[in-house]
């Protein structure tokens, strides 16, 4: 999966943006307890994180989000706009900001999470479609499952590699986060036609389901993984193969062990460096985002599908070392460096 164009490549990304509520715990999260810690406030949301990541590695960003009526979601706009994305597609509704309640360990991983993201409903297939002309134009659109199934179904309909309308060299490029396990359910029987799809276990495990909820217990991943969130990628690869569900490229964060690939006739796992030479992790809650548009760049560069994983794990490792969940000095000599670090110890 190859740039789609040599002139200034714009992004797209279709998806939300929150305000973050992060509480810390100072050591071991104690469950169903009281825990000592930091709590702090942030713009968040997949897809404004995405977009950020995309501008600090030099791409041209346009962000179509639903921003509140309230004095946040103003706040979040002009925040938006004075980063450099273009919110022009973007929607203002009268209810109140979307909000992500999230408890993380002391290591900075997520122990638990409340997301309020009924703002989003309001991005319906029929604003996209009073987007099209400008969609029609970009080298890739981003979209995450915080948007409603229909509007996912949309974008598939007019730009996906299976069935879209629009299928001459200048398609753009679609791309995928499926954000939770109960999220991602959205685009079940849509897979397919992403070019580009990046999950975690749980999320994959999603994808090799038939249907949702389970009619019979062969509909569901519990049938060849009933442990939830484990199991080999692979397997769950030629699961998905075997519904028609595969995207073009799949890509499976595995956490500590690195991340999964499979493109074309290629595919593989690389690991992640040894801890001694990863930055110190501080919060992982924006590291799945940060990977995401490490592989809108690196396709962008036309990259071959590992070194696209070399960068999103950079992209990956460099957020989670940020109290924010993104790092307000991400750029591309920082990601370029860690992704040769990280290609370096695995030759």
């Amino acid at each position: 999966m190859a740039a789609t164009s040599t002139t200034v490549p714009q992004v797209f990304v279709i998806g939300g943006a929150n305000i973050d509520i992060q509480g810390q715990s100072s050591a071991v999260f104690r469950g169903g307890d009281s825990n000592p810690g930091r709590i702090g406030t942030a713009f968040g949301g997949v897809g404004r994180n995405v977009a950020e990541v995309c501008l600090r590695l030099g791409l041209e960003v346009r962000l179509i989000t639903v921003f509140g009526g309230d004095p946040e979601g103003e706040r979040m706009e002009a925040d938006c706009r004075a980063k450099g994305m273009d919110t022009g597609w973007s929607l203002r509704w009268e209810g109140p900001s979307a909000r992500y309640l999230c408890a993380l360990d002391a290591d900075g991983s997520l122990v638990g999470a409340v997301a309020d993201m009924e703002a989003l409903d309001a991005l319906v297939p029929g604003h996209l479609e009073s987007a099209a002309k400008d969609l029609d134009k970009a080298f890739c659109i981003v979209a995450d499952t915080n948007i409603p199934a229909t509007s996912l179904a949309w974008l598939c309909r007019r730009y996906g590699r299976l069935g879209g309308t629009l299928k001459d060299a200048t398609r753009p490029l679609l791309f995928l986060d499926t954000v939770s396990e109960a999220k991602a359910v959205k685009a079940l029987g849509l897979f397919g036609e992403f070019d580009c799809v990046k999950p975690n276990m749980g999320e994959a495990l999603i994808m090799a389901a038939k249907r949702w909820p389970p009619e019979t217990p062969g509909d569901g991943p519990g049938a060849i993984f009933p442990k939830r969130r484990e199991g080999n990628p692979a397997e769950i690869k030629r699961r998905i193969e075997s519904l028609g569900n595969l995207p073009g490229e799949l890509y499976i964060s595995l956490g500590p062990k690195g991340m999964y690939y499979s493109a074309k006739k290629d595919e593989g796992v690389v690991p992640l460096p040894p801890e001694a030479l990863r930055p110190t992790a501080r919060n992982r809650s924006g590291a799945g985002d940060s990977a995401l548009a490490g592989l809108v760049w690196a396709s962008l560069k036309g990259f071959p599908p590992r070194e696209k994983v070399h960068y999103a794990l950079s992209a990956a490792l460099l957020a989670a070392a940020s109290a924010s969940p993104v790092p307000d000095d991400m750029d591309e000599k920082k990601l370029m460096s860690l992704a040769a670090l990280i290609a370096e110890k695995e030759a």
